[in-house]
């Protein structure tokens, strides 16, 4: 059976890639506003990541996919209009 623990680090290793690419762990640390060492360390499982993590890279999700909802719009309606 998977832990919770390590349903959480898959998120947040999933999370920061689908965010940031290849240098998520960096970014990712910048955007909840911990160091790139804490990214790291939970990654290694040295230490556990603290509770509100999930819920702000829940948020850091959700407005991406607005700005990328209204951009998708946009240039939908430039390409709709050239078709």
């Amino acid at each position: 059976m998977i832990s919770d623990s390590e349903v959480a680090l898959t998120l947040i290793r999933r999370s920061g890639e689908s965010l940031f690419g290849t240098a998520w762990q960096s970014e990712l640390a910048r955007s909840l506003g911990v160091t790139p060492r804490a990214v790291r360390n939970w990654m290694e499982r040295k230490n556990a990541p603290r509770p509100d993590v999930l819920p702000k890279i829940l948020l850091i999700l959700k407005e991406r996919q607005s700005q990328a909802s209204l951009l998708i719009n946009e240039i939908d309606a430039i390409v709709g209009e050239k078709s």
